[in-house]
């Protein structure tokens, strides 16, 4: 798209081209900032990198269940697991309030692991 602003640009100013060309210039700049625009406004945040994607989407769907809205992205189709981790991203809104959940979860398995070593 931005090729093709680029080009309709300069051949229709630049060069003395057509009308045509500078019109399509400015409807491929309309098109990529009507892209931008929407993502302008939903900032996201990482609030946790896991070791799996397993992981990784059993803590999105916790944190939907508790009314964050999470997706997992890194999630990789490659044959090298480890060179990406897959991370979970809310709003940036939400982010405080998805942390706190993550402690939440994290206290607790400290808890259990403790309980377990004492019995």
């Amino acid at each position: 798209m931005l090729l093709v602003l680029a080009a309709s640009v300069i051949f229709g100013v630049v060069r003395g081209g057509s009308f045509i060309a500078f019109v399509i210039g400015f409807m491929a700049l309309f098109v990529v900032l009507v892209r931008l625009i929407p993502e302008a406004g939903s900032r996201r945040e990482m609030v946790h990198e896991v070791a799996t994607d397993v992981d990784a989407h059993m803590l999105r769907n916790y944190l939907v269940d508790h009314g964050v809205a999470a997706r997992v992205d890194g999630v990789s189709e490659t044959p090298y697991p480890s060179l990406a981790r897959p991370r979970v991203v809310v709003p940036a809104a939400d982010a405080a309030h998805a942390i706190d959940l993550i402690r939440q979860i994290e206290q607790r398995e400290t808890t259990c692991e403790t309980d377990e070593t004492n019995s």
